[in-house]
């Protein structure tokens, strides 16, 4: 009789719950029946979102296949439509994933690819698309030499129904280029074996699988993961995953990042298993010791997120098996809540993505597969639900529309109409091939998501070959301070820029999306650049990774630095040996040109609209401060 009471209680708790929480409503606004052109096999393959053409849309692109190769990029039009463009410029994989990265600094974003070259006795291959930018109208070309380099270390991702992230991009040693993190099956030598040998010639045998860091050292990609891990006092590789994921976060606040990877390790005789690697700040990795605690497995992947809102980094973690959250105490550890607790369904063949979808400040989960537990769902159609985030450790279940629901195949969430609310796409098998994207129609009572403050009081100094960046804590209305995230930029006197997640640093909009974006936690990050001149800018990202304005600092090395705030829109060049003030936007800009040994040269105010040339100065490096409505930003202008 107290049995059933307790549950009882139980049971009524989880109804007042889901009573309490406040779910969106999804509007299709493209899919295979409503103008989104698409060639065949969508499914066993990765859904990527990332603002190619720097128009402000993400723009999607899609890799893979369950059973045949195929490659699409579908451009944002920025009124509900795609455009399917560049077919005929990118290898069609199977078994395979992508990531944008912009590995040149040129503001523009590159594409590497990797997996398998068909499902009828391929052989892995990658491939690094260059961006060309606005002067040849955003086309991508094979960057051959970096295409050759990364394609030796191709891994895929070991069945036509594994979803687990393959590959990741992230500037894990902070020396201001983008490296490529990668996990998978290798299926031939890494380490320089005969190709065509049938039994993987060498000592080392065959290898399954593969784990590795491809360092950019601006001319290539270059392994760096031999001996990179710190054990026991000597030193180690990463453990060999295939058939899993990778993922990186950071766990410890400290602004470097930390490594997740998961699956099936032939090598070394590991099976099933998960390793959590923590950053050294040296270039090395240390294993944490809760590693042990991970379930591994084939065909799903664990995430990093922070799920209550505490500053620091959590664990997702399905499978066929487990649905499983860990909670990081901040101190090293963290506390499982497993599926008889947390409200989460296990789930095989797993897309992930995380974000905040109803605008409540809590971290939402956006899971496709099928449903591991449940042997009744017909074969044919998927299981896709988004897990709405109670704020105590559960969540509360919801379907998503009947034509949105798939198995082997990529969800994402992803802000694909500038509102600054979360929306909704997905690729893979439903009841066929299924591409559609939804945006968020909200609900009653849900509030529209505001972009958070800019941060205040930032800094920037150097020593000892690295420059500190600090600031101070954000602020948001629908998110807590402790759960917001930052994001960096620094652009050099050759306009070469570098950020932590590529950005648009006018506007502040992150220019990639949709699963889990890597971002900073904590208010301070070190760099390690060589002493010069540099524009360094810092903003405050929310849960629905909506972006604040940037804060800036212009720093000089000949001088203790010159602070700048967050851009207007409007812009300055110069025309012979004047400064030329050119307003784009609908009020009046005040501006202050002032010459880097702190002399003002001139100031005045240009009026909506209008352009206002500046008295002929002398050859020189020049600042121009601009105040508006909106917001305040300095621009460093060069006088030939």
């Amino acid at each position: 009789m107290k049995r059933n009471f307790l549950l009882f209680v139980a049971l009524f708790s989880v109804l007042i719950l889901q009573a309490q929480i406040k779910q969106v409503a999804w509007e299709v606004i493209a899919s295979r029946d409503n103008g989104l052109e698409e060639d065949g096999d969508v499914g066993g393959g990765h859904l990527i979102w990332g603002d190619y053409n720097n128009d402000g849309y993400k723009d999607a692109f899609f890799i893979g296949g369950m059973w045949g190769a195929n490659a699409i990029l579908w451009k944002n039009n920025g009124d509900g439509t795609f455009t399917k463009v560049q077919s005929e410029v990118f290898e069609k994989l199977f078994q395979a994933d992508a990531v944008w990265i912009d590995y040149d600094n040129d503001g523009d974003l590159d594409l590497v690819t990797m997996g398998v070259t068909n499902p009828d006795g391929g052989y892995n291959t990658a491939n690094v698309y260059e961006n060309t930018g606005l002067a040849n109208n955003y086309a991508f070309v094979k960057d051959e030499t970096r295409s050759e380099k990364v394609k030796s270390f191709a891994v895929n991702t070991g069945s036509g129904n594994s979803l687990g992230k393959i590959i990741q991009a992230i500037d894990y040693d902070h020396d201001g280029w983008m490296d490529l993190l990668i996990c998978g099956d290798a299926h031939y030598n890494v380490y320089g074996w005969d190709l065509n040998a049938n039994d993987g010639a060498g000592d080392w045998g065959w290898l399954w699988d593969y784990t590795g860091i491809l360092r950019n050292e601006i001319s290539n990609f270059n392994q760096k993961d031999d001996l990179v891990v710190t054990e026991g006092g000597g030193r180690t590789n990463f453990v060999f995953f295939t058939k899993g994921s990778v993922h990186v976060g950071d766990v410890n606040g400290d602004g470097y990042a930390d490594l997740l990877v998961q699956g099936y390790g032939h090598y070394g005789n590991v099976a099933y298993a998960g390793r959590l690697y923590i950053n050294n700040q040296d270039g090395t990795f240390g294993i944490s010791p809760y590693s042990s605690q991970l379930h591994g497995s084939e065909e799903y992947e664990t995430i990093f997120t922070d799920l209550n809102g505490d500053g620091y980094d959590d664990l997702v973690e399905f499978s066929r098996a487990v649905a499983n959250i860990h909670i990081n105490d901040g101190e090293g550890s963290f506390t499982k809540y497993d599926t008889n607790t947390n409200g989460l369904i296990c789930t095989n063949g797993v897309s992930i993505a995380a974000g905040d979808v109803n605008n409540d400040g809590l971290t939402d989960l956006l899971v496709s597969g099928l449903d591991g537990h449940n042997e009744d769902i017909p074969h044919e159609l998927g299981t896709t639900k988004i897990f709405y985030n109670n704020g105590d450790f559960t969540f509360t279940a919801a379907e998503v529309p009947e034509n949105m629901r798939t198995r082997s195949g990529g969800s994402n969430l992803v802000d694909m109409d500038n509102d600054g609310n979360l929306d909704y796409a997905n690729t893979g098998w439903g009841n066929g091939w299924t591409t559609a994207f939804a945006i968020n129609k909200l609900g009653e009572d849900i509030p529209e998501n505001t972009a958070p403050a800019t941060p205040d009081n930032f800094t920037v100094s150097y020593a000892d070959g690295k420059y500190v960046l600090s600031w101070d804590a954000a602020s948001d209305a629908e998110t807590a301070t402790s759960a917001l995230r930052y994001n960096v930029f620094v652009k050099d006197e050759d306009g070469k820029i570098y950020a932590y997640a590529p950005v648009d640093e006018l506007t502040g909009r992150l220019k990639i999306g949709g699963q889990v974006t890597p971002l900073i936690i904590g208010t301070s990050i070190e760099l390690n650049l060589p002493e010069a001149l540099y524009t360094f800018g810092v903003q405050t990202i929310d849960q629905s990774d909506l972006g604040s304005a940037f804060e800036t600092f212009y720093y000089d090395p000949n001088q203790t630095g010159i602070k700048e705030i967050a851009s207007t829109g409007t812009t300055v060049g110069t025309v012979n040996k004047s400064i030329e003030v050119r307003n784009t936007v609908s009020s009046a800009i005040h501006y202050v040109i002032t010459a880097v040994n702190g002399q003002v040269v001139e100031e005045g105010t240009v009026p909506a609209g209008a352009n206002r040339l500046s008295q002929p100065v002398t050859s020189g490096v020049y600042l121009v401060k601009l105040s508006g409505d909106q917001a305040t930003y300095t621009q460093k202008v060069v006088v030939f």
